[in-house]
């Protein structure tokens, strides 16, 4: 009697070994490609909230300048302090900026008059969360409008900004053709600080320049900043805001280049 051996169908330990190593690089693979597009995404998101919240900041200090209001206080003056005259409630100066403005705080809480005295620097004085880009929000009524407040971070990812104040003759010279004079317009320019509340920061000045700066606020302010983005520094503008209300009336400001010529 003859018996016939039959194969069962099936896979030998090499071909195993084979499907097994392939299916290995495929899982590896696809892995490899999800990882990537995992932290390409977070990336993103991260970017997405980084610009999102400079926008939110950059808008913020944009709001609040465009309502700036020209304050007028009766005070002591910062090298004589026996004579109390009346102050421009504007210091501008290269790396920061101080106004009182009407646009609504952050908490959505003003002060007498519904008016906020603001400063907007970069802090590089507190921790790591409280530097960058900060807004200190205080009474423009108090003793010190500008140095006494609460301070409010808006942005840890800028790590500098600057400002430039546009002068304009064009007010003033108005204002001198009503009164009677003779004036030709002048070209305007940029200066790097215009400080009507300290006027010892007003060196280099002309005569004009410091009785413009003394009595209205500039035409518009240019800003630019430094941003940190993966890594590196990215720099944002400038950004040109325009000035509102320079000057509370027209009335007011005949008044004062008649007391300025006298």
């Amino acid at each position: 009697m003859t018996f016939l051996s039959r194969r069962r169908p099936g896979f030998t330990l090499l071909e195993l070994l084979i499907a097994s190593t392939i299916t290995v690089i495929i899982v590896t693979m696809i892995l490899a490609a999800f990882q990537v597009a995992s932290k390409a995404w977070a990336a993103g998101e991260r970017r997405g909230d980084d610009s999102q919240r400079t926008r939110i900041s950059v808008s913020r200090m944009v709001e609040d300048m465009k309502s700036a209001y020209p304050l007028k206080l009766r005070m002591f003056g910062q090298t004589d302090k026996t004579v109390a005259t009346q102050v421009l409630l504007f210091a501008g100066q290269k790396d920061s900026i101080s106004f009182v403005t009407k646009e609504g705080g952050i908490t959505g809480e003003e002060n007498s008059y519904g008016l906020r005295a603001v400063t907007y620097f970069v802090n590089n004085a507190g921790s790591e969360d409280e530097n960058g880009l900060t807004m200190r929000e205080g009474n423009p009524f108090g003793e010190e409008p500008f140095d006494k407040g609460v301070l409010y971070p808006l942005d840890p990812e800028v790590t500098s900004i600057s400002f430039r104040y546009f002068y304009d003759p064009s007010i003033r010279l108005r204002f001198e053709q009503v009164v009677g004079n003779n004036a030709t317009l002048e070209p305007g320019e940029w200066l790097d600080s215009w400080d009507s509340f300290d006027d010892t920061s007003n060196m280099g000045l002309s005569v004009e320049q410091t009785k413009e700066i003394g009595h209205y606020m500039p035409k518009s302010v240019e800003i630019t900043m430094t941003v940190v983005r993966e890594g590196g520094e990215k720099t944002l503008g400038p950004f040109i805001v325009p000035i509102v209300n320079r000057q509370l009336s027209l009335a007011s400001g005949l008044a004062e280049v008649a007391d300025s010529g006298s």
